[in-house]
């Protein structure tokens, strides 16, 4: 029995699903997975996994701080292939 989802829009074709349900024994978990659209056919769930409802937070500190460091990372590999053209090929 879901009790809340929602979806999460990553591109034109996939959201993140997360639904807030209960297992067997009417414990609540988060259950999460990807929606895939497919033109002119049916949505498509692919397999998800469960965390506990106390460990959400924690998941999305985690992906926070990934993302954090994903970003500076590529914003410093950027910088470093800008650096290393050619002045003219960098408008100077």
């Amino acid at each position: 029995m879901i009790v809340v989802e929602q979806l999460v829009p990553l591109n034109p074709t996939e959201s993140l699903r997360m639904a807030l349900d209960a297992t067997r024994g009417g414990h609540p978990v988060v259950r999460l997975g990807l929606v895939v659209r497919r033109p002119g056919g049916p949505d498509t769930q692919t397999p998800h996994f469960t965390i506990e409802v106390t460990d959400v937070r924690r998941v999305a500190a985690a992906l926070t701080a990934f993302a954090d460091a994903a970003l500076r990372e590529a914003a410093a590999k950027e910088a470093a292939a800008f650096a290393e053209r050619p002045a003219y090929r960098r408008g100077r």
